[in-house]
């Protein structure tokens, strides 16, 4: 059975094109803003929910602030362009999984959540670049 992965970002294409590479893996599903993510939360469980920060009217960590305390089986893995995260990074490192800096590879994006979700990682898999 596949992981359940749930990808959050205001920008579709970022999360479709997301989406479609990993799909071979994991069962994903897509939220456009941390509002929506949550409401998808509260329908269906996820093994793993991959956020972008920098959202408007919810931010990413505010978003794992609310699910993390709802859903403590789930791992948060975050996927971002912010590079200025020092400060929120050590107040989050122990609700996160993973913190990944766009742009990345979708190699890096599987082993990211294999790692989130308590899988081995393929080290052999084709680095592909990630572009929406």
């Amino acid at each position: 059975m596949k992981k359940r992965v749930l990808l959050v970002d205001d920008v579709p294409s970022v999360v479709r094109a997301i989406q479609r590479r990993i799909s071979d893996e994991f069962d994903v599903e897509l939220a456009y803003s941390g509002a929506a993510a949550l409401e998808t939360m509260e329908i269906a469980s996820f093994d793993v929910v991959m956020t972008d920060l920098d959202m408007p009217k919810m931010t990413g960590w505010e978003l794992i602030e609310r699910a993390s305390g709802r859903w403590p089986e789930t791992a948060f893995v975050v996927l971002t362009g912010n590079i200025a995260l020092r400060e929120q990074e050590e107040k989050y490192r122990t609700a996160i999984c993973g913190l990944l800096r766009k742009p990345c590879t979708v190699d890096t994006i599987k082993k990211a959540i294999r790692k989130a979700c308590g899988m081995a990682s393929d080290d052999n898999s084709a680095s592909e670049t990630l572009t929406a």
